[in-house]
């Protein structure tokens, strides 16, 4: 996994994610125009069972609209 980071420039951000830095707004541009999706998504893993264990948690939103149609 290191290579795929070193591939798509994130080794930085996986040094300050593994520090328990804040990521910056720059970091945070270069997450989402990142070539590899894989790479990230392995980050957002790992910080996640870092934060969480094995435990996941998930979301659901309704949203109702009023409409006179």
């Amino acid at each position: 996994m290191r290579q795929r980071l070193a591939a798509a420039r994130l080794t930085d951000i996986a040094e300050k994610l593994e520090a328990g830095e804040r990521l910056t707004l720059e970091d945070g541009v270069r997450l989402f125009d990142a070539p590899d999706l894989y790479a990230v998504g392995w980050l957002a893993n790992r910080e996640r069972e870092k934060r969480h264990g094995s435990r996941t948690f998930y979301n659901h939103n309704i949203r109702l609209e009023a409409t006179n149609v």
